[in-house]
């Protein structure tokens, strides 16, 4: 079933909802605005009930030589507030993506000698149900875990300033 796929969860299963019930709404055979009215209302409580998975968001600190990582985590709506992970720990956060608009999450980095920014999640661009990014201080930018290979090789730049 499409809504239960792992990478299909929020604007898919949302998108694909609809665009079934407004093909049986525009029916000819539906013969009443009753019934329409009770297919709407059914269709909305489904929504609010199958869509409503969350997405996890891990933030690990892959630094080599002992750094601490400090972070600040938001969205236009929650403030997770100033985290600071030692080596090889990790903060995770989840969160239930809106239905109608966006869920964006972005967090400032910072470490010995640098400040960073990125968006660790994107509406639109990340379809991950779990999330996962490895913060090291060479590379161009944090990588997200890559669950077919096990290994973090999905790497996006850092925001630009």
């Amino acid at each position: 079933m499409f809504w239960l796929q792992k990478k299909s969860v929020g604007y898919s299963c949302f998108n694909s909802m609809v665009q079934g019930i407004l093909y049986s709404l525009t029916k000819a055979n539906m013969a009443s605005f009753v019934g329409r009215t009770v297919k709407l209302i059914l269709l909305l409580l489904f929504l609010t009930t199958t869509c409503d998975a969350k997405t996890y968001v891990r933030i690990t600190n892959d630094f080599s030589g002992g750094m601490n990582l400090t972070f600040h985590c938001k969205s236009a709506d929650d403030d997770l507030g100033v985290k600071v992970l030692l080596p090889q720990q990790y903060y995770e956060f989840s969160f239930k993506p809106t239905l109608i608009g966006r869920t964006d999450f972005y967090c400032s980095f910072q470490w010995i000698g640098s400040f960073k920014w990125f968006d660790v999640y994107v509406d639109g661009r990340d379809y991950c149900h779990e999330c996962w990014w490895s913060i090291k201080s060479s590379g161009n930018g944090p990588c997200r875990l890559n669950f077919k290979t096990g290994q973090y090789d999905d790497c996006l730049p850092w925001n630009k300033n």
